[in-house]
């Protein structure tokens, strides 16, 4: 299974186009998303007193749209299709996600 994911397009399919844009530069883009993924990972595993499921269940879904925004700008949205990756990436402590959307940087291209 990890050789089919070695060989698929980073992008696993999904619509690109060659582009010119004026505006900030993408990487403050993708710090700005970093952080809020950083604070939305924050708020679903350590924020005591959050039992309400519709609470909740907004937090993870505003997570994981935050988290394919991010992917897909650093060129790396085959890693979003993986089903397990929203729970692998909440079960993390506050460090680890830290460090893990570091490797996202430094591994992913906001330039192509």
């Amino acid at each position: 299974m990890d050789d089919e994911i070695s060989f698929r397009d980073s992008n696993d399919g999904a619509y690109t186009t060659e582009e010119t844009r004026k505006g900030p530069p993408l990487s403050y883009i993708s710090e700005k998303l970093g952080h809020g993924l950083q604070f939305t990972h924050a708020l679903i595993t350590t924020v005591p007193g959050l039992k309400d499921d519709w609470a909740i269940m907004d937090a993870r879904h505003a997570f994981h749209y935050q988290l394919v925004a991010f992917l897909a700008l650093h060129n790396m949205l085959a890693y979003a299709n993986e089903k397990s990756a929203k729970d692998r990436l909440l079960s993390l402590s506050t460090d680890q996600f830290k460090k893990w959307l570091q490797d996202v940087e430094s591994k992913g291209s906001v330039t192509g």
